[in-house]
């Protein structure tokens, strides 16, 4: 028996099931809510897709009035022997912002959203951004990472839209905001690529690099994603920087609560 079970923890190794759930549980240890394989409508194929997990927090303050600032994750998990690379440029002018494209607003002054405040502080923010991807020392072409990132980004569209459509809303009164973000989440090697002064490929190991969608289908309306590639190494660190984004965003909202009252 004592065989059998160490072939059977040997075969468990070989997936990627062991990484989902030690992810959950760094989650969970942060006191954030997790739902583990939650279905959304892939709106290209009409049909029901698989996330591995929706993950969500909020920071809240009653004192004024309900105040909820709430994040949501949407994650696909990924394990992989051979390393990621994504090549990175600089952040240009036209980029997309991202974050504040998905979000959702109750009895919030838009003022809020301010471009430059949300990516002062967000975890995400970079000089460099990434436009490209593969997977090395790979033997033919793989598209793992595209795959997950578009599952992510799909998965968050398709949250955003649900929230959008019901209006949601803790109450008539409450003030409300919530930020749906496409988080990949790769348990192996993650590498940054970028061309240096001397206009040579540079290659740096990375724990946190954002990635760039630009993405547009007869089901989806054209727009740019920013998506956050994290690797379970820097995950604990991420959560850290994403709770401390939302007091900052919690703070703001009660400073212009404060003001209009």
């Amino acid at each position: 028996m004592d065989e059998l079970i160490n072939k059977i923890i040997e075969d468990i190794n070989k997936t990627g099931y062991p990484t989902e759930m030690k992810v959950v549980n760094l989650f969970q240890k942060r006191k954030w809510s997790c739902r583990e394989n939650q279905y959304f409508i892939d709106q290209d194929e009409d049909k029901g897709r698989e996330i591995d997990l929706k993950a969500y927090t909020n920071k809240y303050y009653e004192e004024l009035g309900p105040i909820y600032c709430w994040s949501m994750l949407s994650v696909e998990i990924k394990k992989s022997e051979k390393p990621w690379v994504i090549f990175t440029t600089k952040r240009r002018g036209t980029d997309t912002g991202g974050y504040g494209l998905l979000n959702h607003c109750n009895n919030i002054n838009n003022s809020i959203l301010n471009y430059k405040d949300i990516m002062e502080k967000y975890p995400g923010k970079s000089t460099k951004i990434g436009r490209n991807e593969y997977v090395a020392l790979a033997k033919e072409g793989h598209p793992q990472i595209y795959n997950a990132i578009l599952s992510a980004v799909k998965s968050a569209i398709e949250e955003h839209r649900l929230a959008e459509d019901h209006k949601e809303a803790n109450s008539d009164s409450s003030f409300d905001i919530v930020f749906y973000t496409p988080v990949v989440i790769l348990s192996g090697k993650l590498f940054e690529a970028y061309l240096n002064s001397d206009n040579e490929i540079e290659i740096n190991p990375s724990n946190h690099i954002v990635y760039n969608l630009n993405y547009a289908s007869p089901s989806y309306v054209r727009n740019s994603y920013l998506v956050d590639i994290v690797t379970v190494d820097g995950l604990e660190e991420y959560i850290n920087s994403h709770e401390r984004w939302l007091q900052y965003m919690n703070n703001k909202i009660r400073n212009s609560v404060t003001e209009e009252a």
